[in-house]
């Protein structure tokens, strides 16, 4: 039919371009004349084919016969394109049509038979049009034959990729079987169908491991309790299997009528496994066979395993279980000297790790920051995958071990999970073993100006001593440098040194016992260069100073004055000022004072909190005022003591305590009961005495008193009304008795101006 219809166009068109371009002259137009081919028929200008159709059929454009009553409800025929379409208001996108459910279908469905897919609207055998690694998915589409994704992953048809199988997550009464969630009752008397071993009649036998990633499947039944000498002996089947070191195995039982199927695992020597309480209706777990050997497996219901109910049994206590050796997983890498560890010791394929970055013989630590409190968990050192070497407990917050090689295994394991709380979490340190009596030296070179800080941490939480020496100098010591705190963090011992040197630090174990696990922490820095003092200067750091570590600073001092150094914010240090020699000219909390003269001075700060972002001072030539005022009274005995007596005193000039002191001179019928409280001008409070007996002639603070911190006062307004309560009043209530109060004393060291 093309073939004609292109004739007659040629034909029309030579027709056409001799009438304009002869020279003959014009003749009346004819009307062009177009024959259609055989089984054609003329329709205007096209010819269409000549088709006749069947009652209640129509004929479309393209030839074809269709019905016009086979549409079903909410459609209708379309007689322009012979199909059904919605007759609902439904618009679809291009190359769409709505069908008779309202849903939007391609236009052209082509329909291919078995081992063909669609390809450019054709049917095509697969092989011509599926790549290398694919299979016909259907009629319509090329999928990955089963062969692309490697053992242990599944296609995921959504995302089109391979995916690992234990990211599929199967429903309640499911279980994933190789990338597909199948039901697991179905699945699990498939197997029973057709066991290895049955043990319904024995209730003994010996399995044989199959290769990697095939299942030994035994079925059994636990029987009503027979009695022995007219006691109920619990029914139990048990299982015997070879096993060589290194391999990994999972064993599970499901019930097919047992109410709680449970097992053991033993071998010779203390080797068990017990599976988990409270799993379900399927019990599995996987295991790493310590040694090569003979193992054995009793399966039973897990209440009367447990021995929390006694023996019980039934014809329909029936189960089905199976032996499986998988892969050993992947390791997770550690690298030391520092690392940490996570997991849930319930998941065993994820508890692997391969551990590098340290020597043999080494120390290490584990500090938990998460324990596994709802079960027995270890953790297993291997020296490769084939040899374990040690077993480690995992009771309290940390454990040490020695580590086998420069690079080894660690797997953490349970011997039993009985509740929630099985997951863990440990930091990871290396270090070594310090014997009773022994020293550790390390050698450290400093620039000018520079410090060095050293903590140690031991699990056993001792003290030992250390020092710092440059050759035959000591630069600084301790006799009881304490570990490593988790709330206070390091305590440490600083040196610094102004010029160029090697420093060596060195720790002792003096505690009387071996050190299993012993690790030290050195911090070097540099001193901050403040520049020249004249008569002020501020100053600011974001150096992070944890607590109980230093920092330091260095200033030239240009003038020969008093001068106050003073921390502002937040921040809390002991600061000390030191001379061009070493020498301690000041200290105090958060601010020093000192009498300077021209030359290098060196400043050190020692966190009493953490100062993690840093802080800022200021120093200054300043004037300080000193004084005393004393207050004579007396309290005669006759004075009713059931209410507080109070004496006041005026001071001076003050504009911030420096530093105080208090004398009391006092005398009581009652002493054992007398209660004296100090009061400030700003409404500070603090107890100077709080019940203690005798006659009270003392200057506060001495050795025993006062009952509370005369700091308190530091920093505050001394200037104004100060006042001295005094009471005899017991925790129970005031008593009769007298007192006699000959005078006291406030002496302030005081910043004028400040």
């Amino acid at each position: 039919m093309k073939k004609t219809l292109k004739t007659l166009l040629l034909a029309l068109l030579a027709v056409s371009f001799t009438a304009c371009g002869g020279s003959e002259p014009p003749q009346e137009e004819e009307e062009d004349i177009i024959e259609c081919g055989e089984d054609t028929r003329l329709e205007g200008s096209t010819c269409v084919p000549d088709v006749e159709c069947a009652e209640g059929e129509v004929a479309l454009s393209d030839g074809r016969c269709v019905r016009a009553d086979y549409c079903g409800e909410g459609t209708q025929f379309n007689p322009d394109t012979g199909r059904c379409v919605s007759n609902i208001n439904l618009v679809c996108g291009p190359n769409t049509e709505p069908n008779e459910d309202g849903e939007c279908l391609p236009e052209f469905v082509t329909t291919c038979g078995e081992g063909t897919v669609v390809a450019d609207g054709e049917c095509r055998l697969h092989d011509d049009v599926c790549g290398d690694g694919t299979t016909v998915g259907g009629p319509q589409q090329c999928r990955p034959s089963p062969d692309v994704c490697g053992e242990g992953t599944a296609f995921d048809t959504t995302n089109q990729v391979c995916v690992p199988l234990s990211n599929l997550t199967c429903g309640s009464g499911t279980l994933n079987v190789e990338g597909v969630c199948q039901p697991a009752r179905a699945f699990f008397e498939a197997l029973a169908d057709d066991p290895d071993l049955d043990l319904t009649a024995t209730g003994a036998g010996e399995a044989t491991l199959q290769d990697v990633g095939e299942r030994y499947v035994f079925t059994g039944n636990i029987a009503a309790p027979e009695f022995v000498d007219g006691e109920p002996v619990q029914d139990e089947d048990v299982l015997t299997f070879s096993a060589a070191a290194g391999q990994w195995v999972r064993l599970g039982v499901y019930s097919l009528g047992l109410p709680e199927p449970g097992f053991l695992l033993e071998s010779e020597g203390d080797y068990f496994r017990l599976s988990d309480l409270g799993a379900g209706l399927e019990v599995f777990r996987e295991v790493a066979i310590p040694s090569t050997g003979t193992y054995t497996m009793t399966i039973s219901n897990m209440p009367q395993i447990l021995g929390n109910l006694g023996p019980a049994g039934g014809e329909d206590w029936d189960y089905v279980g199976y032996l499986e050796v998988v892969d050993p997983p992947e390791a997770e890498e550690v690298e030391l000297p520092n690392a940490s560890m996570s997991g849930n010791v319930r998941n065993l394929m994820d508890n692997l790790y391969h551990v590098t970055g340290t020597e043999e013989g080494a120390g290490l630590a584990f500090v938990f920051t998460s324990l596994p409190h709802s079960a027995d968990a270890e953790i297993q050192v291997w020296t490769d995958l084939e040899t374990l070497v040690d077993v480690v407990p995992l009771q309290g917050s940390s454990v040490s071990l020695t580590a086998p090689a420069d690079e080894f295994y660690l797997l953490v394991d349970r011997e039993y999970g009985y509740g929630a709380q099985v997951s863990y979490g440990a930091d990871i340190l290396a270090g070594e073993q310090l014997a009773d009596g022994a020293s550790m030296t390390m050698d450290v070179e400093l620039d000018a100006n520079q410090y060095v800080g050293v903590s140690q941490f031991n699990l056993s939480g001792a003290a030992l001593s250390a020092r710092i020496l440059d050759g035959a100098t000591e630069l600084s010591t301790i006799s009881e440098l304490a570990s490593w705190d988790q709330v206070l963090g390091q305590i440490s011992l600083y040196a610094f040194s102004p010029t160029a040197t090697t420093v060596t630090v060195e720790l002792t174990n003096n505690t009387g016992s071996d050190l299993g696990f012993f690790t030290t922490d050195l911090r070097v820095e540099t001193a901050e260069d403040l520049g020249e003092f004249e008569e002020e200067l501020s100053f600011s750091t974001n150096v992070n100073i944890p607590e109980r570590h230093a920092h330091f600073m260095t200033f030239e001092s240009t003038v020969e004055d008093l001068v106050i150094l003073s921390l502002s914010g937040t921040a809390n240090a002991l600061v000390t000022l030191f001379d061009g020699s070493g020498n301690t000219v000041g200290q105090g909390a958060n601010q020093v004072i000192a009498e300077l003269e021209e030359g290098l001075y060196l400043v050190r700060f020692d966190a009493q909190t953490n100062m993690t972002a840093g802080f800022q001072g200021s120093m200054e030539v300043t004037d300080v005022y000193e004084d005393d005022v004393e207050a004579t009274t007396s309290y005669s005995p006759s004075i009713d003591v059931s209410t507080t007596y109070a004496s006041t005193l005026d001071m001076g000039p003050c504009s911030s305590i420096l530093d105080i002191s208090v004398s009391v001179d006092l005398s009581a019928s009652f002493a054992s009961e007398i209660y004296i409280d100090l009061v400030g001008p700003s409404g500070t409070s603090v107890a100077l005495r709080s019940g203690t007996s005798g006659t009270h002639q003392t200057t506060y603070p001495d050795q025993t008193a006062p009952a509370q911190s005369l700091d308190a006062f530091l920093g505050e307004v001394g200037q104004g009304e100060w006042q001295l309560e005094v009471a005899n009043q017991p925790p129970g209530g005031f008593l009769p008795g007298s007192a006699n109060l000959s005078s006291w004393t406030v002496h302030l060291f005081c910043l004028i101006g400040g």
